[in-house]
Formats: C-alpha cells, structure tokens, sequence
C-alpha cells in the first residue's frame, strides 16, 4: 500500500511539472538583466571601489567600459550603431572616476564610416581587432604612453597613411598592420623588442622602414609582400630570421645581414628583386630551403675576407652563383 501511494504522489507532481510554463530564452534573458540592474543599484548605495565585487560593463554615452582588473580602470568600446571618434580619457560610474586604460578588442571592429581617431594619454594597450575593417581610416593620433598594440589592431585599414608609434610601446602583435596599403613609411622605435608575425605583410605601399635596434627576431611573413620596399636596415641585434619574413619584397635590389644572424628561415627572401646580398657573419648562418632566388644568375653574394670557402661549402650559400669577398666589413 506505501508503495502504491509513493508511486501516486511521484506521478502527481511529474503532471505538475509538466503542466508548469516553460521560461522562455527571452523570459531568462529578462531575469538575468533583472538580476544585472539590481546589482548596480546595490553597488550605487555602498558607492567607491569596494562598490563593484565582480567585474562590470556598464554603459555611458555613446561607449560600453569594462572594470579592468582590480576595478581600478576601464576598457572602452563604441556601442554598436553609433558613431563616435572622440575616446573619453575617464569615466564616473557609482559615484568614482576610473581612467580609460586600455581599447577593448573589437572597440570599433569595422567602422567604415570611421577617418581618423585619437587615442587619449590614458591609454597604454589597444586589443585584438580594435579598428580591424576600418577601411576609411586615414590618421591615428596616440598621445600617450602606449606599451602594446594587439593582433590585428588595424588589420585591411587600406586608407591609413599616418600613424607614429610612440617610443613607449614595446610589442607590436601579430597581423597589425597587415594588408595597410596605403603606409609608405614607418618607424619601429627602439622601445620594441618583439614585432609579431604578418604584422606588415601586403603593405606594399612601403617604401621606408626603420626597425628598433632592440629586436632580435623577425618573425614569420613580418614583411611579406612589402613589393615598395627599396631598401631596410636589419639591426645587428637580430639573430634570426623567419621563415617568408621579406617574401615578395620585389623593390628590394641589396639586403645586409648583420654579423649577428645565425639563422634564415625557408624563402626569408625568396622572390625579392635581389642583385646583391652582403652576409656579414664570418660563420654562414643556417639557411632553410628557397631562402634565396638561386636561379638568378644575377644576384652576388658578397662575404667577409677569407670566408669564401666556408660558403662555397655551406647548405644555402653554395647554391649562389657568384660569391665575392666583401669589400668593406
């Protein structure tokens, strides 16, 4: 008989269960937003740093901020739909104003509408993707200590012809300039210690480029397709360098390679309009494979005094067909 009546009372709240409404996607959507709104109410009356536990978005103007990290500062990104180029360098929220540190990733992804924007003092990193698409974007003005420009951060801006890095920021990351076209020149300062790889591929608009003395690698497909380039200094603090990183610089005529190299990756400088490449290292560099034209019978390798027989011998230097001592070391 318990048995009878515990099998009763199961299927009488399973056909309660059932008979319950379902909650909606959007009904969820609602209480979590609820829940949101009451928790900034809440943080409105303790008011200060200790308002916000967790980490925040809220929304002023035309901007969405991030609490960054320990609640002191923000990340910005436009709202979506409007159109703003103007970045606040602080904002109040819950009664306390945080400085806008940083540019989210996707900030103004796209914004084809967008033609030049100034990056406040406060700000010392821009994200991933920040203005990647911005096909009308012609001048950045960064006015502060920036220490970090992320992968893609003006990825295909076509129309970007001005832009100066200042000498505060020490990594450029992958893809971030890739495809600018319409850069012709552009300055690597000395604060730079690591260029991420493709960060210039396809800026065949280039035909000046100063890297920073304090790199000592140039990364993979770096400068790809850089076809205006007629002439770059490789700084003697470079040790290697990866695999495609000139590919497709068909306007240079003369490549030095520091003393310092040790090592060329595959098709490095692979068709490139070479006649002359001056490797200064007494110890030929290992070279992966196609790094050179070879079946240009043009190009002469020029290499230090008493080191011709090394090269003639050497994996990736043999295959030149004309190498010459070097007439200044």
């Amino acid at each position: 008989m318990k048995h009878l009546l515990l099998i009763l009372t199961i299927s009488a709240l399973c056909l309660q269960a059932a008979a319950a409404p379902k909650t909606t996607r959007k009904q969820q959507t609602k209480t979590h937003t609820s829940a949101t709104a009451k928790s900034k109410t809440k943080g409105k009356k303790t008011q200060g740093k200790d308002a916000v536990a967790s980490k925040v978005t809220f929304e002023v103007g035309d901007f969405v901020y991030n609490l960054n990290s320990g609640n002191k500062s923000v990340s910005v990104s436009l709202k979506n739909g409007k159109r703003k180029n103007t970045i606040p360098e602080s904002v109040k929220y819950n009664g306390v104003s945080y400085p806008v540190t940083s540019i989210a990733d996707n900030a103004f992804l796209g914004c084809d509408w967008l033609t030049n924007i100034t990056i406040p003092a406060s700000v010392t990193s821009i994200g991933d993707n920040a203005f990647l698409g911005c096909c009308n974007l012609t001048s950045v003005t960064i006015q502060g200590p920036l220490t970090s420009i992320g992968a893609d951060t003006f990825g295909d801006c076509k129309a970007l012809t001005d832009i100066t890095i200042p000498s505060t920021v020490t990594s450029i990351g992958n893809d971030a300039f890739r495809s600018c076209s319409s850069l012709t020149s552009f300055v690597i300062p000395n604060s730079v210690t690591e260029i991420g790889e493709r960060a210039f591929l396809g800026c065949s608009g280039l035909t000046s480029l100063t890297i920073s003395n304090a790199v000592t690698t140039i990364g993979e497909s770096v400068f790809d397709s850089c076809s205006g380039l007629t002439s770059i200094t490789i700084p003697s603090t470079v040790t290697s360098i990866s695999d495609c990183a000139f590919t497709g610089c068909t306007g240079l005529t003369s490549i030095t390679i520091p003393k310092s190299v040790t090592s060329i990756g595959e098709r490095a400088f692979f068709n490139c309009g070479l006649t002359e490449v001056h490797c200064l290292n007494p110890q030929p560099p290992t070279v992966g494979d196609a790094a050179f034209d070879y079946g240009n019978n043009i190009i002469v390798l020029f290499v230090p005094n008493k080191t011709n027989g090394k090269y003639k011998k050497a994996k990736g230097w043999r295959e030149f067909k004309k190498i010459k001592t070097e007439r200044k070391n």
